[in-house]
């Protein structure tokens, strides 16, 4: 901005603006002022703020998980000793930490709420308990290929790519409907087990493998994306499509000959 430049050096080296606090403590917007202890406080010397410089990065997950992890301990025995104070933490290390223990919660949420809905549709459909043994190992190898996939992922993931997992359960349990279908309909034309999980290999494959690669490529166009958090969804979401279908295709009709 015009006029801008004087202030350049004083924004670099204090981008907070605490020199706000230290210079000009009665006009402080925070309400924090100077105390005759030296520390900052609110007026009536109840609140007291504690600036800490942790070492690392705070995008650095590892960084940040340690500094939270050292100050929650450390904390923890002051809120001990001292009941009736309440203590609270923040800055980019805690909300980096934090966001990634949000991540992780909702990817274990989402993931076993759509695996529970699933199963229970699954059951609903075909009325047989055993039927959710036949879909759910390879059902989980697909979503244990994908999550390889993920893993390689030089960046790492953005909280919105996480719900991948969800998506893959979703499109590998109605591949494992058609799959089992087929075995149970091989079974009353008087097969044998054996010979009802090959027919109904033989009868899925090709088209369970077109429809997968149909939805891939329907997933894949998100990869055009100038959002990258769209772009990684859709990669996985490909991927996962493709490799539950080949998992379910190959494994589902042999437990469910079992």
């Amino acid at each position: 901005a015009p006029g801008s430049s004087s202030q350049s050096e004083r924004l670099a080296s204090d981008p907070l603006r605490l020199w706000a606090l230290l210079g000009q403590p009665d006009a402080s917007s925070s309400g924090l002022r100077i105390d005759a202890f030296g520390t900052f406080s609110s007026p009536d010397g109840r609140a007291h703020l504690v600036l800490i410089k942790p070492k690392g990065q705070a995008l650095r997950g590892e960084d940040a998980r340690m500094f939270v992890t050292e100050a929650s301990a450390l904390l923890s025995s002051y809120e001990s000793e001292f009941s009736d104070l309440r203590f609270g933490l923040t800055g980019g290390h805690a909300i980096a930490a934090a966001t990634e223990a949000m991540f992780m919660r909702d990817l274990t949420l989402s993931s076993s709420l759509s695996l529970l809905l699933a199963s229970l549709a699954f059951l609903l459909a075909f009325r047989r308990m055993r039927a959710i043994f036949a879909v759910m190992p390879p059902l989980f190898l697909g979503g244990l290929w994908t999550a390889g996939v993920a893993s390689l992922w030089p960046t790492g993931l953005s909280g919105i790519a996480v719900a991948f997992m969800s998506v893959v359960i979703g499109v590998g349990v109605d591949t494992g409907v058609h799959v089992y279908a087929a075995l149970l309909e091989a079974r009353r034309e008087g097969m044998s087990p054996d010979e009802a999980a090959i027919e109904a290999r033989r009868r899925t494959i090709r088209p369970v493998l077109v429809a997968a690669t149909t939805g891939a490529v329907a997933f894949a166009s998100l990869s055009l994306s100038e959002i990258s958090a769209l772009r990684q969804l859709g990669v996985l979401c490909a991927c996962g499509e493709l490799l539950t279908a080949v998992a379910i295709v190959i494994i589902t009709p042999v437990l469910g000959a079992r």
